[in-house]
């Protein structure tokens, strides 16, 4: 049984990351791509570009799958 990208790209994520908030970047508006490279990681996984954001825990940013969601974690 074949594997979608989207399973391929949860897997990485989380064996590289820790989590799973990710989003193909070609399905974001050109007003939502503005600043994701300052929450998240830009990747190219089989051919598409992801962006990985980056995990709260490591007292960052997380953005779940909506940059409209954003918030800035408090290290309080």
């Amino acid at each position: 049984m074949s594997r979608d990208i989207t399973e391929v790209i949860d897997d990485y994520c989380f064996n590289k990351y820790g989590h799973t908030n990710w989003v193909i970047i070609s399905t974001l508006s050109d007003q939502e791509k503005v600043g994701l490279d300052e929450v998240a990681e830009i990747e190219k996984i089989n051919d598409v570009c992801v962006a990985f954001y980056f995990d709260k825990n490591e007292g960052k940013y997380f953005g779940g799958n909506n940059l409209n969601e954003i918030y800035e974690v408090n290290d309080e």
